[in-house]
């Protein structure tokens, strides 16, 4: 009896398994793992990297300097660098490029 009802149940479980992988893939079939974005979702990841990195930079430059004694030059350098940080994110947003690794086109033989 214990038997028949486990084989029930694997079945039960592979028509369910089978089911969950056919929805998802059409998320496998997109280039780059990213969905297409409308505007407003675009601007406001934009908004989200640029502050997100800024704040990031400041905080790491704010701690290195007061750990190491060196007010301001530390925070303003950090401050750059996540503006940097944050600019660099809206490029690979913007250009569709995403966060892909490599050289695109180049042949490198």
């Amino acid at each position: 009896m214990d038997e028949k009802k486990h084989t029930i149940v694997e079945k039960n479980f592979d028509d369910r398994l089978k089911h969950a992988k056919s929805k998802t893939k059409h998320s496998e079939n997109n280039k780059n793992n990213e969905k297409e974005l409308s505007g407003k979702q675009l601007g406001f990841r934009i908004g989200t990297e640029l502050i997100a990195a800024v704040i990031v930079g400041g905080l790491i430059g704010f701690g290195l300097d007061s750990w190491l004694g060196t007010k301001p030059w530390l925070l303003v350098v950090f401050v750059l660098l996540g503006n940097l940080a944050g600019l660099w994110n809206v490029f690979r947003i913007t250009s569709g490029e995403g966060y892909k690794m490599g050289f695109k086109g180049k042949n490198l033989n």
